[in-house]
């Protein structure tokens, strides 16, 4: 089974490969990072397997803030839509193309929900745009 810190560095590694990701943020930080785009990976909960209904899975989700400058809202929503679709700048697609995340041990992942879309004030008073994808990564137990 893949630890959280396996994960956490496999899920890196896969985002570093996005078309357009300035960058990647490996643990949460207190503030927004200063260069955006940027992706945080946000502190996981889990399910863990029990029993024969979970069939030997435990399931981690991993909670993705893509942050994205607002200067015109139309204009940085195009810079965000690029991340969600399809192609070389989307972040869904890089897991479809890796859904192992590079490991070999049964894990899969994939691009499950995104919520929390919309504008957002950092704390230093700079505005962006920003959405939260779950990344749920099954690990073999």
């Amino acid at each position: 089974m893949a630890t959280v810190t396996e994960q956490r560095d496999r899920i890196a590694v896969v985002l570093a490969g996005v078309d357009g990701l300035k960058m990647v943020v490996k643990h949460p930080a207190e503030s927004a990072p200063s260069v955006r785009p940027a992706v945080v990976l946000g502190e996981p909960t889990a399910i863990f397997a029990e029993g024969e209904a979970r069939r030997g899975l435990d399931s981690w989700d991993w909670p993705l803030l893509i942050l994205v400058s607002l200067g015109d809202y139309p204009a940085a929503q195009q810079v965000m839509d690029a991340f969600l679709n399809t192609g070389p700048g989307s972040i869904r697609q890089a897991f479809l193309e890796e859904p192992g995340l590079g490991l070999l041990d049964g894990t899969h992942a994939v691009i499950d929900r995104m919520d929390d879309y919309g504008p957002r004030d950092s704390g230093d008073g700079t505005r962006m745009v920003g959405a939260v994808l779950h990344l749920v990564v099954r690990t073999t137990t």
